[in-house]
């Protein structure tokens, strides 16, 4: 009897020890919390959009705020209608998407990352049979 209750007990204790798997985009010990959270709020910082053609850029400081998407728990808004996916538990996919200003539509993807405090992110941007090489560098102030 002492035999089979000694690797019995073994068993229990290596099952109640390991620590549940969370998916990448949720964390915390019961995986409870949304990994995007921690990174909602306003990113002001610089924007730099570079013509394809002729190579003129034209920078600009601005604010990004980043909010929730439905799309899913996996899913941000970079702001301005841009979905963000998570791919791990700070870098994102700007998936092919239009997005419309007023009169004005853009066809844009990408991708970027989430730092302590940080935002970052690369773009292609179409607009009007134009290329653009699009870029956002900022930090989180709120």
């Amino acid at each position: 009897m002492k035999k089979l209750i000694f690797p019995l007990a073994a068993m229990l204790i290596a099952f109640t020890g390991c620590k549940k798997e969370c998916e990448y985009y949720m964390e915390g010990k019961k995986c409870d919390t949304e990994v995007r959270e921690k990174y909602y709020g306003t990113y002001v910082g610089t924007t730099t959009m570079t013509a394809a053609g002729n190579g003129q850029t034209e920078t600009q400081t601005v604010a990004s705020n980043v909010s929730a998407q439905s799309d899913g728990k996996e899913w941000v808004n970079l702001g301005s209608g841009i979905k963000a996916q998570l791919v791990t538990a700070s870098t994102f996919e700007i998936p092919l998407q239009i997005i419309i200003s007023g009169q004005n539509s853009a066809q844009i993807q990408g991708s970027g990352s989430f730092g302590q405090n940080t935002l970052g992110f690369a773009m292609v941007w179409i607009q009007n049979n134009n290329n653009f090489a699009f870029t956002f560098n900022g930090n989180l102030v709120q």
